[in-house]
């Protein structure tokens, strides 16, 4: 099986969530025997990324893309990844019509949570959205954490909640909060943002350092923070964003409301009691462990074989 994956949005030049997935999931296949030809953007603009993905799908059996980057390949049977709705990120209506592309022609849709199945198939109807989950990388010696130090991964902005995640260090101002992405905008004395290009050392080390993982978002696709403080043996406090409802248990972490006073009330309760805290970082690590790339990957190729039978039946 030869897949041409089309992402626009691809490490080194991008560092976000959907850079992560096209990483990640090209690495599973291809563990997994399948052809993968990535079609990424080294320079220049979208459109200019586009002439060339056309003229380097090749002898592909099919494109997979993601993050709107298929949205102008048309010829060969196409499954595309949509995360999240592109209206969580912006108003720009050009974006609007690239997805609603992206979503008439792709057999297939694939999106991260049943909460963004759900969203996609209010907007354009039942049939073709399935929700794969995600994978995480398990670190090599997760350490339970200072639940005085909570870590917010999830980054900066409206989406991400970050007005909330000023209002609850604002209760707490003897916790100190570390936050991937933004400047000094929000700066004060217990809220540490780390601008927006974060090291993987630096990560680790606040991983090791912090004890609770917060997510404040208003909406994720999947939200891999969630997973990735798990396995780092982190107390999840999450909103119910991405996998939070199918996660997340209360045994294994929490999901509060959008108040800053119920997220409070849990981080205080986890800095208090050692026992629970520990009970949760210990939990939440074994929910980690069911969630690998390489089953991502092989529940992505189910969905390849589908497409190509029903060409060959068609």
């Amino acid at each position: 099986m030869k897949i041409a994956f089309v992402s626009y949005q691809y490490p080194p030049r991008f560092v976000w969530g959907g850079s992560r997935y096209a990483l990640e999931i090209t690495n599973a296949l291809e563990k997994l025997g399948v052809q993968v030809k990535r079609i990424t953007s080294e320079t220049g603009g979208f459109f200019r990324f586009v002439v060339n993905a056309r003229a380097q799908i090749g002898d592909a059996d099919l494109v997979h893309g993601n993050i709107l980057s298929d949205a102008l390949i048309f010829r060969r049977p196409c499954v595309t990844t949509m995360h999240h709705p592109i209206r969580y990120d912006t108003k720009d209506v050009r974006y609007t019509v690239m997805e609603y592309m992206c979503f008439r022609k792709a057999r297939k849709v694939i999106t991260d949570s049943n909460i963004s199945k759900a969203e996609f198939e209010r907007m354009y109807g039942v049939g073709k959205v399935i929700s794969i989950p995600l994978g995480v990388e398990q670190p090599e010696k997760p350490e339970i954490g200072d639940p005085k130090k909570v870590l917010c991964a999830a980054g900066v902005g409206k989406r991400k909640g970050t007005e909330l995640l000023c209002k609850i260090a604002d209760l707490m101002p003897k916790t100190q909060f570390y936050i991937t992405g933004g400047k000094d905008a929000y700066q004060t004395r217990n809220m540490h943002f780390l601008g927006r290009t974060t090291s993987k050392e630096k990560l680790e080390l606040l991983y090791r350092e912090c004890g609770i993982c917060i997510i404040t978002s208003l909406f994720e696709g999947f939200s891999l923070p969630i997973l990735e403080g798990m396995a780092h043996k982190k107390a999840v406090v999450t909103t119910r964003v991405g996998i939070a409802p199918d996660a997340v248990n209360g045994r294994n972490g929490f999901v509060a409301e959008r108040d800053p006073s119920a997220f409070a009330g849990i981080i205080k309760r986890l800095q208090t009691d050692r026992s629970l805290f520990e009970k949760v970082c210990e939990e939440g690590y074994r929910t980690s462990k069911g969630y690998t790339w390489a089953k991502t990957a092989k529940m992505t190729i189910r969905v390849y074989e589908e497409v190509l039978e029903r060409k060959l039946n068609s």
